[in-house]
């Protein structure tokens, strides 16, 4: 445990693939029930920042990028893991 712990290659696409899923729920719930102005709490700058720049659906936009980011990185993940053991 001196170099501390490594979750294997099988588990990290599946966390990925995981926080994809819920970054997914954010944006359906983003554009289900849009946040309006004004904005408070620790986060308002960036709420802000995204209805200033996309509109009513920003949040829903930065919940689905993050999403698709997650799903292209399990999926890379998930091919590099196959490819170990078909060798």
């Amino acid at each position: 445990m001196k170099k501390g712990f490594v979750p294997g290659a099988s588990v990290q696409w599946k966390g990925q693939a995981g926080l994809s899923l819920l970054f997914l729920i954010g944006a359906v719930n983003a554009t289900l029930s849009p946040t309006l102005p004004p904005f408070s709490g620790r986060w308002s700058f960036l709420q802000s920042a995204l209805h200033a720049g996309l509109g009513t659906y920003g949040a829903a936009a930065l919940w689905g990028a993050l999403s698709l980011l997650f799903a292209l990185l399990a999926y890379g993940k998930y091919k590099a893991n196959k490819g170990e053991h078909s060798a």
